[in-house]
């Protein structure tokens, strides 16, 4: 922190004597903090000071040297963070308060979809995850396990303590398994050696472990960045957003350890064919995120098929129909911020989907279209704010109930819903007996059954009384996604 603090202080020394020195002494003092700043891994900042020395100009060094003030502030000078997902924050109250007194920030987040953006975004340097009653933080980390998190940054799980759950946990990568009822002081020197180990690796980051492309917090730096510069400059940017087709499905029937070769091949191939001046970064999981500079939306449709037929091949190669979808939105003067061009590739990537897959749309191309209708049932509200914002984010329309009775009424009110989710065991009306009512209702829209019980003899009941498929909870999420693909696409 003292380095960042004292590199900061240097940007704004020259701040305060940009108008006093000759441009001589300017183009020193900047070539020493782009070294600073490669040595110190801040390659945002090392970047835009290079490319203001190549191409130098009085007014646009002003601008770039405030830029990399607040990409130090925003993003360097940050405090050291523990992240905890749970939902019975007392029982951590003496354990954040010794972090706390240790000088860490503690961040407390409930058991939600939305946890995946906020860990990107904000890049924690521990993780713990509570795993409650209903095992939520199973859920939770099976999300997290989909998203390859718990290969970038260390994750402490914490649980009731049966050698089954631990050993569960343990398998899906966690460093640590902490039984509840813990000893305060013993937890807290097991996470200060966590946190040391992996400090440095983690904050330095700047590219993805397994890909070799940019991660997704130093892409939505440079993004924000380069999205200001463009404005200023009056340059061309294309955004274009890119996700792999079935891939869930291609690392259930080869394994993982497979789709993650296929995924580091892919963006080898990716870099072979985009330019030096492109940029790219891995968003999640199989999703990229490129930025292009200065070129025409034909050429990078063009360079888009060219990946495609490349992708292609590389599927052949392992045997399996590899292909991609893309979302591409172009850069207007009138737009605020990257998001909205982030939003804009986002929903061209969504109707590329909806279409079939294997193909790229432009956000000009959008019209209105049909999205496919989810409806949610669970009286489990942590269950149903996860898998709400999770096909949310997939591109369905989600209706959401927390019994039976409310779920039937959704049902009558909307009858062009065209999937299921419900869980066996609620309040009133049990699963079973929902499904069965849906039936008289409706012959063909398609219905998953949840439930916590294994037994065949449930299941029996679930499919007897019209269920298309029964899901065990805890549940994958990839392995719901997979099913909810096959009933409704």
């Amino acid at each position: 922190m003292k380095r960042m603090e004292e590199f900061l202080k240097d940007f704004n020394r020259l701040t305060e004597d940009f108008d006093k020195i000759k441009k001589e002494e300017l183009l020193d003092r900047i070539t020493i903090l782009s070294k600073e700043a490669e040595d110190n891994a801040l390659f945002e900042v090392h970047k835009a000071l290079l490319n203001l020395l190549v191409d130098f100009d009085i007014d646009k060094a002003s601008l770039v040297i405030k830029e990399c003030i607040d990409i130090i502030q925003k993003y360097f000078l940050r405090e050291d963070e523990f992240l905890i997902i749970t939902e019975d924050e007392p029982s951590f109250s003496e354990l954040i308060k010794s972090l706390k007194l240790e000088g860490f920030k503690v961040s407390i987040k409930n058991y939600d979809f939305e946890v995946v953006d906020y860990i990107y975004s904000r890049r924690p340097d521990v993780i713990l995850i509570d795993n409650d009653l209903k095992s939520h933080g199973i859920i939770t980390l099976n999300i997290l396990n989909d998203e390859e998190i718990l290969k970038k940054m260390p994750v402490v799980a914490f649980g009731k303590g049966s050698k089954e759950e631990k050993l569960y946990f343990l398998s899906l990568g966690v460093v640590d398994y902490i039984e509840k009822n813990f000893d305060v002081d013993e937890v807290l020197l097991k996470l200060k050696n966590i946190y040391r180990l992996s400090n440095t690796y983690i904050k330095n980051n700047i590219y993805d472990v397994f890909t070799g492309v940019y991660s997704r917090y130093h892409g939505d730096i440079i993004s924000k960045k380069e999205f200001l510069r463009v404005k200023n400059a009056g340059d061309t940017f294309l955004f274009m957003l890119l996700d792999f087709d079935n891939m869930a499905k291609i690392n259930l029937s080869l394994g993982k350890s497979k789709g993650n070769d296929i995924l580091k091949e892919s963006a080898q191939v990716f870099k072979k064919l985009t330019a030096n001046s492109d940029i790219i970064y891995r968003v999640h999981g199989d999703s990229f995120a490129f930025m292009f500079f200065n070129r025409s939306l034909l050429e990078v449709l063009m360079l888009a098929d060219k990946m495609q037929r490349e992708i292609r091949k590389l599927g052949e190669k392992y045997g399996v129909n590899l292909t991609f979808s893309a979302g591409i939105a172009e850069f207007r003067r009138d737009m605020e911020d990257i998001d909205e061009l982030f939003s804009l590739a986002e929903k061209a990537l969504i109707k590329a989907k909806q279409e079939g897959g294997a193909r790229v749309l432009t956000s000009k191309q959008i019209v209105e279209y049909n999205k496919k209708r989810i409806l949610i049932v669970d009286d489990d509200r942590i269950i149903l704010s996860i898998l709400n914002k999770r096909y949310k984010n997939k591109g369905y329309d989600c209706l959401t109930a927390q019994n039976g009775e409310e779920a039937l009424e959704i049902f009558n009110n909307n009858k062009d819903i065209d999937l299921i989710i419900t869980d066996f065991y609620m309040p009133g009306m049990n699963g079973d007996e929902f499904t069965k009512e849906i039936r008289k209702l409706n012959k063909n829209v398609k219905i998953i059954v949840l439930s916590g019980h294994k037994s065949e003899s449930h299941v029996q009941r679930a499919l007897n009384a019209g269920a298309d498929e029964y899901v065990t909870k805890p549940f994958s999420p990839v392995e719901l996604d997979i099913r909810i693909k096959k009933l409704i696409g």
